[in-house]
């Protein structure tokens, strides 16, 4: 069985998030499940005041390495709780950030 690599899973970094044919934010990262490593949930910004949350990967039906489609739209994200803090979450090639900032 084939078991994606951090590495792997962070190209979605950056990805476009659609839903439909409208375009609603942007992944800022992703959150790994401690035991199975597969992708839990990824953190996401989206609407005009750049709003996130680490939403659910059940709610993705079609990702690529530049597009994350929705089967829900931004009424469902509104309901998730605020990501202030992303922690060690936020990571990509090897370097943890904080907030953008490398830590």
């Amino acid at each position: 069985m084939h078991r994606p690599t951090h590495t792997e899973d962070e190209r979605f970094i950056g990805a476009e998030i659609v839903f439909g044919a409208t375009s609603i934010g942007h992944v800022l990262g992703v959150v790994h499940d401690p035991l199975s490593r597969r992708v839990r949930r990824l953190i996401t910004c989206y609407g005009p005041d750049g709003r996130r949350v680490a939403m659910p990967m059940e709610w993705v039906v079609r990702r690529t390495p530049t597009r994350v489609t929705l089967g829900v739209g931004t009424r469902s994200l509104d309901d998730l709780a605020d990501q202030r803090e992303l922690g060690p979450v936020f990571r990509r090639a090897g370097v943890s950030r904080v907030n953008g900032t490398v830590v």
